[in-house]
C-alpha cells in the first residue's frame, strides 16, 4: 500500500501578481490592492513588504507612507482574478488526477505514486510551468498529510534557499522544519490554542510535536489531536475532490455613495440576485427561500439607524433568475422606508438542494423554461461580457456602485479591455 503525498500549490501575493501578468514594467516594484470600496489593503507584492505597509491597514491612514514611497495602488478587480485562478487549476487538473480548490489561490494535490526521488523534481518542474504558462508565480510545499504540506508551503515562501518548493517527507527536513516553526504558524493551530500549549511551554511545532497524544486531546479536544497526528505524518484531512454542496449563498455590497431612493435600491439588488443565481447554476443547486437586507451607516451615529431584513419563501425550489429577482424585489418594496441613508444592501439564498434531488409540486411546479432561459443568460455573460444583457429593473451602477477608482483593466474577461498589440 502506497503512503499518502499531499502538495499544496499557493499563489505569491496572488492579486499583487495578478494585476502585474499585463504590466511586467511593474516586476521588482512596490504595489498593494485595497479591498471593496478602496477600503483597506488586502494584498502586497514583496517590495511594499519591505517598506513596512502593513496588510490589512486602512488605505486612508497608510496613503501618505504609500505616495511618499512610490508605490503603485490598484482596486480590487476579482474578476480578473478569477479568471487567473482557473487558469491555474486548469492546468494543475491537466497534471494531476486529483486537486482540490483550497482557496482562489491555494491547491492541495494527492501525489501517491511518486517515487520519493521524484517529489522535488516533480516540485520544481511543475512551478517553472505554471510561471511560463500563466504567468503566475507559485510556492510548493509537499508533505506526508496536509498539514505537513501546509508547513512546507510556509517555509517554501519564507525561505529564500527554497527556491520557492520544499519537500518534507524525509526525517531530518521534517524535524528541521519543525524546529524553526513557531507554534501559532502552523495550520490548525489558533491563537486560542496557542495561549492553551504555551501554559505548557510549548511554543515551537518541535514542542508539540513531542507532546503525548492523550494530552493534546485533552488541552485541544479531537481537532487539536487531528493536528498532531498530521505532524506525525497520518493523514487525517483528506483531498476534498468534489466541494461538499452549499448550505447558503451570500451576495452583497457596501456602496460606494449613500441611498436614498428605492429605485436605485431595486437596481442593485436586481444584480445581487443574477450573480446569486450564477453561483446556483454552476453548483447546479435550487433555492427555497430569498431574504434580503438593507443596512445604514453605523459608523456614522448622527444618521438615523435602520437595519431590516425580510424572508421571502419561493412557491416551489428553483434557480431562475427571475424568480429570484422577483422575490428580492418584493422583499425591498416591504422594508424600504424613507429618509434612511442605506449604505449597504444584499441578498441570501437559503435552504439550498442539489436541483436533482428536488421533489416538483403538483400544483406549483418548477418553471423550467425561466430556468433554461436563466442558464442562456449566463452563457452570453459568459461569452460577451458581465451584463451583456439582463432584466430591465438592472441600470447602470448610476449611485449605487463601489468606488473602484484605482481598478485596472478586466484583461481576460472583457472584449473591450484586451490589450491592443501593434505591430
Amino acid at each position: 500500500m502506497s503512503r499518502s503525498i499531499f502538495a499544496l500549490v499557493d499563489c505569491n501575493n496572488f492579486y499583487a501578481s495578478c494585476e502585474r501578468l499585463f504590466k511586467p514594467w511593474l516586476i521588482g516594484k512596490p504595489l498593494v490592492v485595497l479591498s471593496n470600496n478602496d477600503g483597506c489593503l488586502i494584498s502586497r507584492s514583496d517590495e511594499a513588504k519591505a517598506l513596512g505597509i502593513p496588510m490589512g491597514a486602512p488605505y486612508f491612514k497608510i496613503k501618505p507612507l504609500i505616495e511618499a514611497s512610490g508605490v503603485r495602488v490598484f482596486s480590487s478587480n476579482y474578476p480578473l482574478y478569477g479568471n487567473i485562478s482557473e487558469r491555474v487549476q486548469d492546468l494543475l487538473e491537466e497534471i494531476c488526477p486529483r486537486v482540490e480548490a483550497y482557496s482562489i489561490d491555494e491547491w492541495f494535490l494527492s501525489l501517491p505514486d511518486f517515487p520519493e526521488t521524484a517529489l522535488e523534481t516533480f516540485a520544481r518542474d511543475l512551478r517553472v510551468k505554471i510561471l511560463t504558462s500563466t504567468g503566475m508565480p507559485v510556492s510548493i510545499g509537499i508533505g506526508e498529510s496536509k498539514t505537513l504540506a501546509k508547513l512546507a508551503n510556509y517555509l517554501a515562501k519564507k525561505t529564500s534557499e527554497t527556491d520557492g518548493t520544499l519537500c518534507l517527507t524525509t526525517c531530518n527536513k521534517k524535524q528541521s522544519a519543525l524546529e524553526k516553526t513557531d507554534l501559532k504558524y502552523l495550520w490548525g493551530i489558533g491563537s486560542g490554542s496557542v495561549q492553551k500549549l504555551e501554559k505548557l511551554e510549548v511554543r515551537t511545532a518541535q514542542n508539540f510535536y513531542n507532546l503525548p497524544p492523550a494530552l493534546v486531546r485533552k488541552v485541544l479536544g479531537v481537532t487539536g489531536l487531528r493536528t498532531h497526528q498530521e505532524l506525525h505524518g497520518l493523514p487525517c484531512l483528506q483531498l476534498e475532490d468534489y466541494p461538499e454542496d452549499r448550505k447558503s449563498v451570500l451576495v452583497s455590497r457596501s456602496f460606494g455613495s449613500v441611498v436614498t431612493k428605492r429605485e436605485e435600491l431595486d437596481e442593485a439588488v436586481s444584480v445581487f440576485s443574477k450573480l446569486a443565481a450564477q453561483k446556483l447554476h454552476r453548483g447546479k443547486m435550487v433555492c427555497s427561500t430569498v431574504s434580503v437586507f438593507l443596512r445604514t451607516n453605523r459608523h456614522k451615529p448622527g444618521d438615523q439607524q435602520y437595519r431590516p431584513n425580510i424572508v421571502i419563501s419561493l412557491p416551489t425550489a428553483n434557480r431562475s433568475t427571475g424568480e429570484i429577482t422577483k422575490a428580492a424585489l418584493a422583499g425591498i418594496k416591504e422594508i424600504f422606508k424613507e429618509g434612511y441613508h442605506y449604505k449597504k444592501a444584499g441578498l441570501f439564498l437559503l435552504d439550498l438542494q442539489n436541483e436533482k434531488l428536488v421533489q416538483n409540486s403538483l400544483f406549483s411546479p418548477r418553471d423550467t423554461k425561466s430556468e433554461n432561459l436563466s442558464c442562456a443568460l449566463d452563457l452570453i455573460d459568459r461569452d460577451f461580457g458581465n451584463a451583456a444583457i439582463h432584466y430591465g429593473t438592472r441600470d447602470h451602477y448610476a449611485c449605487w456602485k463601489m468606488n473602484q477608482n484605482l481598478r485596472s483593466q478586466s484583461y481576460t474577461t472583457q472584449w473591450s479591455d484586451l490589450l491592443q498589440v501593434k505591430g
